[in-house]
Order: C-alpha cells, then structure tokens, then sequence
C-alpha cells in the first residue's frame, strides 16, 4: 500500500493534507466539508430556541429609554437646512452630560460620545458645542472625558478606518455627521451602501457602541412621502436601523416635525420642535408636515 505522506510526490502529483478528523467517506467530501467549515468561519451557532423560551433574557441597557439602546443602530434624517448637525450636537451634549431628558425622553445615564463631524471647520464646529452648551446651561466640566470631536473635513474615512476609531476611542456613542461622506460610490446603490452598514454592524458587536449616523432627504416635500420612505438614495439606508428619528419641516415655517420608528420599542406620539436661543425645545403646535398640499406657493 501506498503512504500518503504531505510534501512527497507520487506519480508526479505532490501530496496534500487536506484536511483530519472529517466524517466524509470520500476524499470529495472531504473537500465539500472544508469549504463550508471556510464559508461558515465567523458566523455563530445556532441557538435552540428551547433555551430561549426557559431563560430570562437580559435587561436592555437604554441610551434613551424607549428610543434605542446601547448596541442599536439609529438613523437621523432631515430636510437641508433642518439643523440636524445642532439637533445631533445637542443630543450628544445632553448624553454626555448626563441630563434627565432631551426633548421628553429620558436619559438612562451619562454616556462616552464620539462624534465624526466631516462637512465644518474645526473652529465653527468648537463655536457651535460652545454656543449650544451654553445654550442647554451645561458646564464644561460636565462633557469632561465624556464627549470627543474627531474633526474630519477634509480626510478620507474607509469603513476598516471607522473600525479602527472605534477601537482606539471606545465610545458608547458613536456619532457619524453626515452619513454619505463615508460612502465611497453611489448612495442610490444597495451594493455601494451595504459595505458602510456592514461597518456599523461591525463597530456595534465589537465594541457595544451605539452607532448613530446623519442622513438626508431629497428634493422636494419630505411629507410627501410616508416617514419610512423618506431620506435619499437607497432604501436599504432607510431600512438598516433599529430606530431612526426623522426632522421634517412643519407646515408653518420655522418649526420642525420629530418622528420616530423603533424596532424594538412601542410607537411614540409625533412632537413639534421649536429653534429658541440656540436648541430645540418642544412647541404646543400640533405636529403636522409640510407638504405640496398644504405648502402652495410656499404659504
């Protein structure tokens, strides 16, 4: 009988380990039995669905209690214009510092932020969280080690980059102002987006942040369209989200609508927000989107 011995040659044919202890009767199952154990590699186990029926699962650990948790995926879209940079750089302060709520939800506790702001200076960026905070009367000292700007006008961001700002910052919140400056082909294309949500996905399981990321709608009334429709480019953008939180312009000049749609948690009533000395606050006005219909001749 023949030896096979990995690294000699017989017939001419080098020999090869292909691989030990497979239960395949055939060296061909052998091999169909390798490349799946390659196609499955980083993928989890199966879980019997018996041990989830009998044991407690764990309690969420919410960012904005009812909103979204640490770990989610939360998308931001607004009209041009809405200020939804000061809407994310309020929420972000807020968070940090640990208030009791922003704009009627609650703050679980204080949180590291991160945010990754591409599109402003340096200096404005520094005159808006100076303005705003204290807008929002809170000290400096309160965002001490808790609240980062990573400023990146001007600087080429890949997904493996993002990973990696992850890694080093470790934030629980991890902002990323504006969405399509990550993007690196052509947001109308599922297959140019998918890769920038695969790092988000990436950056919640290896580091437990939050990701939140900025988006914007297209031309033309937002209230046009149904809340899930709105934002451009591909749905799968305005699909990926365990919560997202939509500004659109109110029909009366000047306010703006906040919407939520959450995955995990009960709907949550419609709200109007008002800009009064340099943050949102809550208006009394009933909550009602601009749209071609009630928008005629901009009136």
């Amino acid at each position: 009988p023949y030896t096979r011995l990995p690294g000699a040659v017989r017939h001419g044919n080098p020999q090869e380990l292909v691989a030990v202890n497979f239960d395949a009767p055939t060296v061909d199952g052998w091999t169909a039995k390798a490349l799946d154990d390659q196609r499955l590699a980083g993928l989890p186990e199966a879980v019997d669905a018996a041990d989830y029926a009998a044991t407690e699962p764990p309690a969420p650990d919410p960012v904005l209690e009812g909103i979204f948790d640490t770990g989610d995926k939360v998308l931001v879209v607004g009209s041009s214009k809405a200020r939804k940079t000061y809407f994310i750089l309020q929420s972000a302060i807020a968070i940090a510092s640990g208030q009791p709520s922003l704009l009627g939800w609650t703050i679980s506790k204080p949180r590291r932020v991160l945010v990754l702001q591409f599109e402003i200076k340096a200096a404005h960026y520094q005159r808006r969280v100076f303005n705003t905070a204290r807008a929002m009367a809170v000290d400096a000292e309160a965002l001490r080690g808790n609240f980062h700007v990573l400023n990146l006008r001007g600087h080429e961001v890949n997904a493996d980059t993002l990973r990696a700002i992850a890694r080093k910052y470790r934030p629980e919140v991890l902002i990323v102002d504006p969405l399509y400056k990550l993007l690196t082909g052509d947001e109308n294309k599922a297959e140019d987006v998918k890769p920038t949500l695969a790092a988000f996905d990436a950056v919640t399981e290896e580091t437990g942040a939050t990701v939140v990321f900025l988006h914007h709608n297209p031309k033309g009334y937002a209230g046009d369209r149904q809340t899930i429709d709105r934002g451009s480019g591909s749905s799968v953008i305005t699909r990926d989200y365990d919560a997202a939180i939509y500004l659109t312009n109110h029909k009366t000049d000047g306010l703006l609508v906040l919407e939520t749609v959450l995955r995990n948690y009960p709907p949550q009533p419609k709200q109007t927000l008002t800009w009064a000395e340099g943050c949102f606050e809550l208006s009394s006005e009933v909550p009602e989107e601009a749209n071609s219909r009630n928008k005629v001749n901009g009136s």
